[in-house]
């Protein structure tokens, strides 16, 4: 993302234990000084997270987008008559959304052309994000893209197909193949798109600023591009991974098997990238300019959440206002 001043007024606040034991929807850490980092209560039982530079974005189980921090251009500002959604993508001053119709909705700012959606890309099967442009995949396992294009991050090689996901980083793309294989194009001044020629099997891409990463089959992460804070020096000791993402600065981060978090690089020294001690499970992260947010791995309840014995209506009644997760 773009690392930007925006005013001597701008406070910094940490959260606090206090706080993160308030979020039970989504939990964040870092920056929060425009309250990224903390979910609001409308948000029940998250099922995707996407942190972007000082915004956040999320999919509850009820398919309701909803954003929240910084919204200077109403990047965090959900339209109100988005629908049911599948994905949310969060980036620099704009979000997007894929319906579970496969619709491509964009909203914030749209100065660089990010937020104008190709009127025939009818349908897509995911989508990714970038500082000022945005990337789907098409139902047929074609790529678009469009916005900034002053490095040619939205020239998508021509060749390029069976795709089955997208990420974008500040001036860079990254696609991965249906064989596992990964294609990057954009910009390159620090390595970040230029493939490790040996890497194959991968599941999952993530691209921060300047760096990409990549999760293999095998649970291990590769990591290429720019490495002045040890952003894509995986520790040796990392263990199975599920899950990754990339910073938009210069930290990674992967979610482990075992439910933790581990991270490697750095935020501004000013933000700790060190998750909260609790809970000590997750099951989703996100990384985005200075703060992170994730989704707590919650054990399921027994069916009788009124402990009177017997599971009955009243069970299912409470199960179904707070949609399936335990009260």
């Amino acid at each position: 993302m773009k690392f930007i001043v925006v005013g001597a007024a701008v406070s910094v606040a940490a959260i606090s234990s206090s706080t993160l034991a308030q979020s039970a929807a989504v939990i964040g850490w870092g920056r929060n000084d425009y309250g990224q980092a903390v979910s609001p209560a409308e948000l029940k039982n998250p099922i995707q997270v996407s942190a972007g530079l000082y915004h956040s974005v999320a999919v509850g189980a009820d398919g309701r987008a909803i954003a929240w921090g910084w919204n200077a251009a109403g990047q965090a500002t959900a339209p109100a008559d988005l629908g049911l959604v599948r994905q949310v993508a969060a980036g620099y001053q704009h979000s997007v959304a894929l319906t579970q119709a496969g619709r491509v909705r964009c909203w914030g700012s749209d100065a660089e052309g990010q937020c104008a959606v190709p009127q025939d890309l009818l349908i897509a099967r995911s989508i990714g994000i970038g500082d000022d442009f945005t990337l789907a995949v098409t139902s047929y396992g074609k790529v678009r893209a469009w916005g900034r294009a002053v490095e040619s991050q939205t020239a998508v090689p021509a060749e390029l197909a069976s795709v089955v996901d997208v990420a974008g980083g500040h001036a860079h793309a990254l696609a991965r193949r249906a064989d596992g294989i990964v294609v990057a194009w954009g910009g390159n001044g620090f390595g970040e798109s230029t493939v490790p020629s040996k890497l194959t099997g991968v599941t999952q891409v993530v691209a921060g600023a300047w760096h990409s990463m990549a999760l293999k089959a095998d649970r291990t992460v590769v990591c290429w591009g720019r490495n002045e804070y040890g952003q894509r020096d995986v520790p040796t000791d990392l263990g199975p991974v599920v899950a990754i993402s990339g910073d938009r600065g210069n930290t990674s981060v992967a979610l482990l098997e075992d439910g933790t978090i581990r991270v490697w690089g750095r935020w501004n020294e000013t933000y700790s990238a060190t998750p909260p001690s609790s809970p000590q499970r997750w099951r989703a992260i996100s990384s985005g300019g200075y703060h992170a947010i994730g989704i707590p791995d919650v054990p399921s309840c027994s069916g009788d959440v009124t402990a009177d014995g017997s599971i009955d209506g009243n069970d299912l009644a409470i199960l179904l206002s707070n949609w399936g997760a335990c009260p």
